[in-house]
């Protein structure tokens, strides 16, 4: 049965937004205390000079193992989370959740996925374990997420429209080709094709720019063809979304070539603020000038960099 997905409300999308973010800053971490678990687990499976060990360690270790490892109680995990009726979610919970969950396979993520499309469960609980399960498992194998969810590319305007390319994102840092290749085939076969009356795939342009942010630190030519592939109309679209003006450091001064000879001239200004915006956000103000003198910025780009940022830096006094 495959998982029932609905669009969670404002309150949902920013939980699983504030969960996706402290996955990815504590994901390695748990990797290591994992592995360490395994390698306790391991030595406690182990015979000492042909006997059991039955030490006091021993049977701590192997207690470890079997609350670390235990099948997680999904219905309970979702009301810890939820922020219904006002209460803050169980971080604590959350957090050995996510311990749990480092622990599993990806296959057996899937089945849990399955597991939890069978519960009876409302609307913000699904979203928020089906978010918590995706990030892990967008680390563990990113194609098999996309497989799993390839019929909700391009349909989906939510917090998934974003995990889907946010998944293939990793798995062009993993494996580029074969994540290019699955791209265009499944290009080819349709499923990226506009379901809207404006023929634009919101699906597809997620997942170009992706790839074009990616190819920018690495092949700018590669890059600017995959541009050139797109309808002219959605050309300039593409410098909307949040995965390629979010610039790389080392691929700014490609980000900008590209944009000038995309995106026409009055546009432009807007572009370079989105992106400036998203460094003043990562590392501050100070970021902005290095980089408008880094991509040899006009006096129209500074100007429209200038006047946001101007702006912007007033709003926050004003809070």
């Amino acid at each position: 049965m495959k998982p029932s997905l609905v669009r969670p409300p404002l309150a949902a999308l920013a939980l699983a937004g504030l969960w996706l973010g402290f996955q990815r800053k504590s994901i390695s971490a748990v990797e290591s205390e994992t592995t360490l678990l395994r390698q306790h687990v391991d030595a406690a499976k182990t015979p000492s000079s042909g006997e059991d060990d039955r030490s006091l360690s021993g049977a701590r270790i192997r207690a470890k193992q079997a609350k670390g490892l235990a099948a997680i109680d999904w219905k309970d995990s979702a009301s810890k989370m939820s922020t219904n009726q006002g209460m803050m979610p169980d971080m604590r919970a959350m957090m050995e959740i996510q311990r749990k969950l480092m622990a599993m396979s990806a296959t057996e993520m899937s089945a849990a996925l399955d597991e939890i499309a069978a519960l009876e469960l409302d609307t913000q609980e699904r979203a928020l374990l089906e978010s918590m399960l995706f990030g892990v498992l967008a680390e563990k194998d990113p194609q098999l997420v996309l497989e799993r969810y390839l019929d909700k590319i391009g349909v989906t305007q939510d917090l998934m429209s974003w995990q889907l390319a946010s998944a293939f994102q990793q798995w062009l840092g993993k494996d580029s080709a074969a994540a290019i290749a699955w791209f265009d085939a499944r290009i080819a076969e349709g499923k990226f094709e506009s379901k809207s009356l404006d023929g634009k795939s919101q699906g597809r342009l997620q997942f170009e720019a992706a790839l074009v942010s990616s190819l920018l630190a690495s092949d700018p030519a590669a890059a600017a063809k995959r541009i050139a592939s797109l309808p002219e109309n959605q050309r300039r679209d593409l410098f909307e979304q949040g995965m390629l003006i979010n610039v790389r450091p080392g691929s700014e001064k490609a980000f900008a070539d590209l944009v000038r000879e995309h995106v026409p001239e009055g546009k432009r200004g807007l572009v370079f603020t989105n992106a400036t915006n998203m460094m003043i956000h990562q590392g501050g103000y100070e970021k902005v000038g290095a980089y408008l003198d880094n991509i040899k910025a006009t006096a129209a780009e500074r100007k429209a960099v200038a006047t946001h940022t101007a702006s912007t830096k007033l709003q926050l006094l004003a809070h």
